[in-house]
């Protein structure tokens, strides 16, 4: 019986391997850590999390960093044990501009920008604190389904341009008072992803 049992844990074994094989795309490089790389990559898992749980995948293939408008993560958004990227980061000369919006567990996402088109996010209490495309958006955020919290500082962000992340319920247009996510810029609505934000609602991309 145990003979059969190994025998059958082999056999799935290497279909999974099969499968794992099989999604990286011809000419990627599969890798342990970015190390096994180029200069100009990261070792990028094809594992994304689900929900509050985050996977542990042990390999992934080589990706390259960010450059103009690629998607980054404000944190430093390394999977498993700190080894494999769930999203490169921006390569040398280029910053992660936030975009207000958080996914649960990877954190604020944003896009590359090259550094010289960047300005550091200023502190802020207010919408009116900021420059005219920019809104308010708290350094906290609520937890779980509570989202009453008290409201600290918060930083100006750049509010949402075609194809950057929104919340669905928010207006757009500049708001007066700090908010958790920046709305999409007056012209433009916020279209659902049929993905939720818990207790912020559902998230969508911003568009005409």
């Amino acid at each position: 019986m145990t003979v059969v049992f190994n025998v059958l844990l082999f056999v799935i074994t290497q279909l999974f391997v099969g499968v794992a094989v099989a999604m990286t795309s011809p000419g990627q490089r599969r890798c342990t850590s970015s190390a096994d790389c180029g200069t100009h990559e990261c070792c990028k898992t094809l594992s994304l999390p689900r929900g509050k749980r985050a996977s542990s995948p042990s390999y992934g293939v080589c990706h390259s960093l960010g450059t103009t408008n690629a998607d980054c993560l404000m944190s430093p958004g390394l999977a498993g044990p700190g080894t494999l990227h769930y999203m490169c980061p921006c390569a040398s000369g280029y910053h992660c501009v936030g975009s207000g919006v958080n996914t649960v567990p990877l954190g604020e996402q944003g896009h590359c920008t090259a550094s010289s088109a960047v300005t550091l996010n200023a502190a802020c209490a207010r919408g009116s604190d900021c420059a005219a495309d920019e809104c308010c958006v708290s350094n906290v955020r609520p937890i779980g389904r509570k989202r009453s919290v008290s409201l600290g500082g918060g930083r100006c962000t750049k509010m949402g341009v075609t194809g950057s992340g929104c919340y669905v319920k928010m207006q757009s247009g500049k708001p007066a008072a700090q908010v958790f996510g920046c709305p999409c810029k007056s012209g433009l609505t916020c279209h659902g992803r049929h993905v939720f934000d818990i207790p912020l609602g559902e998230m969508g991309t911003c568009g005409l």
